[in-house]
């Protein structure tokens, strides 16, 4: 009973001298953490600001930038875990993040892609609000453009939102960039009219 006493004992101080012997790698990984929450308020606002120079949605600016700033948050981390000498512990967290990702991937495929479409379409500007278009079978005014949907306003008065992701891998006809039209008249001639007249 003693013996095993003494063993747990060493057992016991020999974790509290890893653990001395780990504080001042534990206070530079907290300073890390605490530098890098700051940095990434700073930089959401600085992205945020360049963001708006380039597109004017103000939801996939907002979108773009809690991304990034995310990302940067687990950059801080990551380093951090690196400092106290937890590198399994980063690989494990980036292996499940991996076999997460995928899973949440294959469940939200179709909202996903609708975002990365909403995501395309502020950027390349195929269209703009208020331009008349034809798109996947339905011809109107674009109301709004948001993540998910375009909204479309038709000509006889029904409000239809189109999924981006349909909006963007089909064909879309824009009759607002232009002035010019061709209108095609099918007249017929009788056979007995006097063609140089007609």
């Amino acid at each position: 009973m003693t013996n095993a006493y003494d063993k747990l004992i060493s057992k016991l101080e020999s974790w509290l001298d890893s653990f001395i012997l780990l504080l001042p790698n534990i206070g530079i990984a907290v300073i890390l953490v605490v530098a890098f929450f700051f940095l990434s308020r700073y930089a959401k606002k600085l992205v945020f600001k360049l963001l708006s120079k380039i597109s004017d949605n103000i939801t996939v600016n907002k979108l773009m930038s809690n991304l990034l700033t995310a990302a940067f948050l687990l950059l801080g981390l990551f380093l951090a875990l690196g400092i106290i000498g937890l590198d399994k512990t980063v690989t494990s967290l980036l292996a499940g993040a991996g076999i997460a990702d995928l899973a949440i991937g294959l469940a939200f495929q179709d909202p996903i892609l609708n975002i990365i479409s909403g995501v395309i379409m502020t950027f390349k500007k195929p269209f703009n609000i208020g331009d008349t278009i034809v798109s996947n079978g339905y011809n109107g005014v674009i109301k709004a453009i948001t993540l998910r949907s375009t909204h479309l306003k038709t000509f006889t008065g029904e409000d239809v939102f189109i999924p981006n992701k349909s909006v963007l891998q089909n064909s879309v006809e824009n009759y607002t960039l232009t002035n010019w039209r061709r209108v095609d008249i099918t007249c017929g001639v009788s056979y007995s009219d006097n063609l140089e007249k007609v």
